[in-house]
């Protein structure tokens, strides 16, 4: 049996999802509100947003 064969096929985008959300959260990557929302849900998108203009991404 292949150890590297993954068992769940959407293990690799549930991965990379992980990854950028990390990025977004330590506030090294700064992404359009819209888009935010979609990575990390809302409620976590408007906690770090808050106070910005969500319309550019500030």
């Amino acid at each position: 049996m292949n150890k590297n064969k993954l068992k769940n096929p959407n293990a690799k985008i549930i991965r990379l999802k992980g990854f950028y959300r990390r990025f977004i959260l330590d506030g090294e990557v700064k992404i359009p509100y819209e888009l935010l929302k979609g990575l990390i849900g809302s409620d976590c998108a408007y906690h770090l947003y808050k106070g910005r203009n969500p319309n550019n991404g500030d």
